[in-house]
C-alpha cells in the first residue's frame, strides 16, 4: 500500500515575511528614533542602512532641503557629492572619510522636520513600483550618479529658492534606484532640467543687475 506524502507547504508566504524589507521611510526614521544619544551621526546613519547603500543615503540626505531646514544645504550637499561620486565611478558601497562620518545632527532639531518629511515620503512610496528596467541598470545608475553630483553642487550655492526642486529631484532619483522604479527616475530627470532652468533665469537675471548698475554709477 503507497503511502501518500503530504504536499509540501507552500513557503512563499513564509519566505515573503522573513525577506520583507521596510520601507525607505520607515527605515530612515527607526535610524533616528534608535539612536540611543540626543544627536545622530553620518556613522550610525551609513551603518542602519543595510544593503540599500546609495539609494537611502540620497534620500535621507535630501530630505532636509525638502522640508526644507534653514542652513543645513551645505552640510547635507558635501556628502551627497561625494557619493554621487563613488555611484559615477562604479562603487558598489558608500564610502566617507571619518571627519564627514562624524558629523551629527541634533535629534531635537531634526526629528519634527523629519518626521513631516516623512509623512511625505510614505505617501509617494505607495505609488512606487518595478518599471522601465532599462533605466535602473548598472550603466544608468553611473548616469544617475552624475547627475546627482551636478544636483549636489547646486544644493552647495548660497542661491535663494535653488534647493527645494532639485532636492525633490534626488529623492526621486533614489527612490527610482532603490525600487527599480524607471518613472521616478523619469521625474528625477524633469526636476533636474528645472533646476538648470532655473539657474539659468537667476545667471540671467544676476548679469542684467550687473549690467544696470554699471550704467548707474558709469
Amino acid at each position: 500500500m503507497d503511502m501518500q506524502l503530504p504536499p509540501p507547504a507552500d513557503a512563499s508566504h513564509t519566505a515573503d515575511a522573513s525577506t520583507a524589507r521596510p520601507k525607505v521611510s520607515e527605515q530612515i526614521l527607526a535610524i533616528f528614533r534608535d539612536s540611543p544619544g540626543d544627536r545622530v551621526t553620518l556613522r550610525e546613519v551609513v551603518h542602519g542602512l543595510g544593503d540599500r547603500g546609495f539609494g537611502i543615503l540620497f534620500v535621507f540626505l535630501a530630505l532636509p532641503n525638502v522640508i526644507p531646514i534653514p542652513g543645513i544645504s551645505t552640510v547635507v550637499g558635501i556628502p551627497m557629492a561625494i557619493f554621487a561620486a563613488q555611484m559615477l565611478f562604479g562603487l558598489r558601497e558608500p564610502w566617507l572619510p571619518k571627519r564627514l562620518l562624524d558629523q551629527s545632527f541634533g535629534k531635537a532639531e531634526v526629528m519634527p522636520h523629519l518626521t513631516r518629511a516623512i509623512e511625505r515620503l510614505a505617501r509617494v512610496e505607495r505609488w512606487i513600483k518595478p518599471r522601465l528596467p532599462s533605466l535602473t541598470t548598472p550603466m544608468a545608475e553611473r548616469a544617475i550618479g552624475a547627475v546627482i553630483l551636478y544636483v549636489a553642487m547646486v544644493l552647495c550655492l548660497p542661491i535663494a529658492g535653488a534647493n527645494l526642486i532639485p532636492a525633490i529631484g534626488v529623492v526621486c532619483f533614489a527612490l527610482g534606484i532603490i525600487e527599480k522604479d524607471g518613472v521616478m527616475v523619469l521625474i528625477g530627470g524633469a526636476m533636474t532640467v528645472l533646476t538648470t532652468l532655473y539657474l539659468l533665469l537667476v545667471l540671467y537675471l544676476g548679469v542684467q543687475a550687473i549690467a544696470y548698475l554699471l550704467r548707474w554709477f558709469l
